[in-house]
């Protein structure tokens, strides 16, 4: 039911500070599971439906969101979605945000992929009007990122593409 109108949510966590204390649809329902927590509501709603849309339609090895990894003592980071296919790290950095800089989440997931699994695809989502720019557009092409940006999202038009880019086939 969050995940009904990604675009009404994504307004609705905008003013989640002050929509917090109010009645609306939203925060019944995030009542009633007890996740109240900004980050959760801010990115953690949309990285678990994509999560989840993921796991119930596509055929993967196996599927893991919120994974943490620690590259050094002192750098870490946190993947979204990370799925192994045919012994393939994939991953999937699902931004829910208007205000995020495109190249810093290019060189984020083109450096965890370098890391990960030199054979490895990354996608960088968004749900927005976000554009890539041609520099960028060339380092994704060249690191086998694809970067997934609308207005209004649409599940099927968005696992057809995933299903592409990532070479994977619907569950039967």
């Amino acid at each position: 039911k969050l995940t009904s109108n990604l675009k009404e949510f994504k307004n609705y966590t905008k003013l989640y500070k002050e929509y917090k204390k109010t009645k609306g649809k939203y925060s019944k329902l995030l009542a009633k599971i007890d996740k109240q927590d900004i980050n959760f509501v801010k990115g953690g709603v949309f990285e678990e439906y994509i999560y989840w849309l993921i796991k119930d339609n596509i055929k993967v090895d196996d599927i893991m969101t919120g994974v943490h990894i620690e590259f050094d003592k002192d750098m870490q980071n946190e993947l979204d979605i990370l799925f192994i296919k045919d012994n393939h790290l994939h991953t999937i950095e699902c931004e829910f945000t208007d205000n995020f800089k495109t190249n810093e989440y290019l060189y984020k997931v083109d450096s965890i992929m370098s890391f990960l699994d030199d054979d490895g695809k990354g996608m960088i989502l968004t749900i927005g009007d976000k554009k890539l720019g041609f520099q960028n557009k060339a380092r994704a092409k060249y690191s086998d990122i694809d970067f997934y940006s609308t207005k209004n999202f649409n599940e099927q038009r968005f696992l057809d593409e995933i299903k592409m880019f990532f070479n994977l086939k619907a569950k039967s």
